[in-house]
């Protein structure tokens, strides 16, 4: 709904309640008028609080697609009737107010009504927004299906369990990595099952999994010096810490939080990646198209131009890249564009198609599952999986900042 239709309904509104309690109850225009704006926003704000409460006490269904599809017209008609209900009980206990002498069932019938016909343009206007837009031959299902084994893992922050769980795709089963559930656009990354979170604040918390821990979840907590670092890499031997602090690359030890190094930045730069080479033996940063590498454990060392540029991760959870980046991915002649605002284009055989199933969503991308070739993106709150295969569109969890590794745990 745009500013203007609003503005037209909320005049609309305050107009026929305003000529009911004129026409029926013989108050002048200035009482009926201020009447009507007064119950009206009183009826509004407790609505909209006993709705808010409604909406998190059925979250988990209100934020699945498969649901909000399949049962879009009764969630609709059940929020129009609900919130039809409070505004005119609301309203009837203020207007009585100021109408002793009328009687309760025709100031209620009267309301009602007014009620009815100012709540239908919101209701058909809603009606007509919620139309998904999604390819003949598309069905929505509770539950993906079809993973296949060495899909591997999906690395998540998920919304039940509160911190960041990893998901066999093959087996469903999950592995709870880090307790701490990243928010806003805080970045997590991830090393196989080894998984890192930024805190609100300048808080890092690094889970590890691996035969170092005995595969047993293990955490540790650190503080920067920065506070929310865009630039965030973990050392492959899981032992440092590098991020970018203002003009300065900082590394520190995960164990101990204490600094073991640092250097400024590349001249002229503001590093957009930072990460480490694979031996674990140099830093590695970009900024736009230039590339640089640093050799750690040389008091002479010095940033210096690369040829290939550093190995960057296909997806990460940054503040400005989660907000305006447009991921394309491509596997096995087929081309899959995900727009943050328009949805989910996917391009094979020279046919294109866009999936959107929310309106006014925000989509990002996952990837592909490497076996199975299922594609898997976020819709708000939600991780779908798409299957072009089978042309079904499906819940895999709620959850955020979602990233594919390969490595699957042992229990």
């Amino acid at each position: 709904m745009d500013i203007a239709f609003v503005a037209c309904l909320i005049m609309f509104t305050l107009a026929l309640d305003a000529l009911a309690l004129q026409r029926f109850f013989g108050l002048t225009w200035g009482r009926a008028a201020g009447i009507s704006l007064l119950m009206n926003i009183v009826s509004f704000i407790i609505a909209m609080i006993v709705m808010s409460m409604l909406v998190q006490r059925y979250e988990a269904v209100l934020t699945n697609i498969y649901y909000l599809r399949t049962y879009f017209a009764l969630i609709l008609a059940l929020h129009s009737l609900v919130t039809l209900a409070l505004r005119t009980t609301v309203e009837v206990l203020i207007a009585r107010y100021w109408l002793r002498d009328a009687v309760v069932m025709k100031l209620a019938l009267v309301l009602l009504a007014a009620n009815l016909v100012s709540a239908l343009p919101g209701v058909v206007t809603q009606a007509r927004m919620g139309q998904p837009r999604v390819p003949a031959g598309y069905q929505f299902e509770p539950a993906a299906q079809g993973f296949a084994a060495g899909d591997g893992l999906l690395v998540y922050a998920a919304l039940e369990q509160r911190g960041v769980v990893a998901c066999d795709l093959a087996s469903g089963g999950l592995l709870l990595l880090n307790s701490a559930l990243p928010y806003h656009g805080y970045r997590v990354a991830a090393l196989t099952t080894n998984t890192l979170v930024l805190g609100i604040t300048n808080t890092v918390t690094l889970a590890r999994y691996d035969e170092a821990t005995n595969r047993v979840p293990e955490e540790f907590v650190m503080t920067c010096a920065q506070s929310n670092p865009a630039c965030v890499a973990l050392a492959p031997d899981l032992q440092r810490l590098a991020y970018v602090d203002g003009a300065a690359v900082r590394v520190c030890d995960v164990k101990t939080g204490g600094e073991v190094g640092s250097m400024a930045v590349p001249t002229n730069a503001v590093p957009t990646f930072l990460g480490w080479a694979p031996d674990g033996a140099g830093l590695v940063c970009s900024a736009g198209s230039q590339r640089w590498r640093y050799e750690l454990g040389s008091a002479t060392s010095a940033w210096q131009r690369a040829d290939t540029a550093p190995v960057e991760p296909a997806w990460v959870w940054t503040p400005a890249q989660y907000q305006n980046y447009t991921n394309t991915f491509v596997a096995a002649g087929m081309t899959v564009t995900v727009y943050t605002a328009r949805g989910i284009e996917i391009s094979m055989n020279g046919v294109t198609d866009v999936i959107a199933p929310l309106s006014q969503a925000a989509y990002f991308g996952i990837g592909f599952a490497p076996r199975s070739g299922i594609f898997l993106a976020q819709c708000n709150r939600e991780i779908i999986a798409i299957d072009v295969r089978r042309k079904t569109i499906a819940h895999v969890a709620r959850g955020l900042c979602a990233l594919l590794t390969s490595a699957v745990p042992q229990q």
